[in-house]
């Protein structure tokens, strides 16, 4: 939060200048110059941030216990949204360049997380796992891991020339849970 209100700051200050006919300026912070794109950039910046602001508000208005487990989890989210789903609540956000989706009780308890990420964020033990039992194949530039309680598995797809297989690899274990042939 306190990047997205420097950021909303230097955007203000920037757009302020721009008005003035101002359009690149020396800093003496960083000896960097600022053109309309960059200012504008900044601008959206804190567009997104006051719509996560509110959802937020919206998050801590449907249940402290959430809200608390959210923000000391994901402090760095951004496109937030809440939705009510069969009881519970989803929330779709971007934290650490992973998409999260997130299931909370109406208590406020996560019951399950859904990561999407590169697949160069892996754990090193599912890669290691990955390639010694598949070297002739390559893992796939995009990777999900799945949190239910306490356990957490990863999907990961990986191809050759002729064919593509996701793996699904819980505890140390994997087993193949999808596979194709290629065109």
């Amino acid at each position: 939060m306190k990047k997205n209100l420097l950021n909303f700051l230097l955007a203000g200050c920037l757009t302020l200048g721009s008005f003035s006919g101002i359009y690149s300026q020396l800093t003496s912070v960083n000896n960097a110059k600022f053109n309309q794109t960059e200012i504008m950039a900044a601008s959206r910046v804190f567009v997104a941030s006051e719509s996560d602001r509110a959802a937020l508000q919206n998050m801590k208005k449907i249940s402290a216990k959430m809200f608390d487990k959210f923000s000391k989890s994901f402090a760095d989210a951004s496109d937030i949204l809440i939705t009510p789903v069969r009881g519970q609540f989803r929330v779709n956000c971007v934290s650490n360049n992973s998409k999260n989706i997130l299931y909370f009780s109406k208590k406020g308890k996560l019951q399950q997380s859904i990561r999407y990420y590169k697949s160069s964020m892996l754990p090193q033990d599912v890669v290691f796992l990955v390639r010694n039992d598949y070297p002739e194949y390559t893992i796939s530039s995009e990777a999900v891991e799945v949190t239910v309680g306490k356990k957490t598995g990863h999907i990961v797809t990986i191809e050759n020339c002729t064919r593509i297989k996701k793996l699904k690899v819980v505890d140390g274990e994997m087993e193949v849970y999808e596979e194709f042939e290629k065109g």
